[in-house]
């Protein structure tokens, strides 16, 4: 491959990749063809030929932009992935980039669960004593409306108030 070949072989790839918003499908032979010829391939080789330096900068430029693509489309879709329990993988993931996208929706879903844990421990599980209109909460969620006898988790401040007012008792449920 030439340098022009490898630079419009690239701008393809990268142009179908930015008019998809799912992962476009690449010759992974072809990618890691076009890799190792950008990394065996030294700047200095062009150093008397300035047009062929400035087509190799951008054959970097280009695939460092490919990849980005390809990361930022990784990301959404773990972060959908993330909601399910079964592990999903995109379609035309190229084989080099599963551990990346394994070890992203691993992180993603680890980092969910500590919040989701974070928004229990400031909560408080309240029986409701009497009829409420539904209520505002600290958290900007809508609560209610409540009917009496109902068992409700609410932000700290909300539960403490009801409780205060005599309307909501804390119950003791453990986790």
């Amino acid at each position: 491959m030439d340098l022009e070949e490898v630079y419009r072989t690239l701008l393809d790839m990268l142009d179908r990749e930015r008019s998809s918003s799912k992962l476009t499908e690449i010759d992974e032979n072809l990618y890691k063809e076009i890799l190792d010829f950008v990394r065996k391939t030294q700047i200095e080789e062009f150093r008397d030929d300035i047009e062929k330096i400035k087509i190799f900068i951008k054959i970097k430029e280009t695939l460092s932009e490919l990849l980005f693509k390809r990361v930022e489309k990784m990301v959404l879709y773990a972060l959908y992935a993330s909601r399910d329990k079964e592990y999903i993988e995109p379609r035309n993931i190229m084989s080099s980039e599963k551990e990346f996208y394994s070890e992203i929706l691993r992180k993603i879903k680890e980092k969910l669960e500590e919040i989701e844990k974070k928004e229990d421990n400031n909560k408080i599980t309240v029986r409701i004593l009497k009829d409420l209109p539904e209520i505002v909460g600290i958290d900007g969620k809508i609560y209610g409306p409540f009917k009496k006898e109902d068992v409700v988790n609410l932000p700290k401040e909300n539960a403490e108030a009801l409780i205060k007012r005599g309307v909501a008792e804390e119950i003791g449920i453990s986790r």
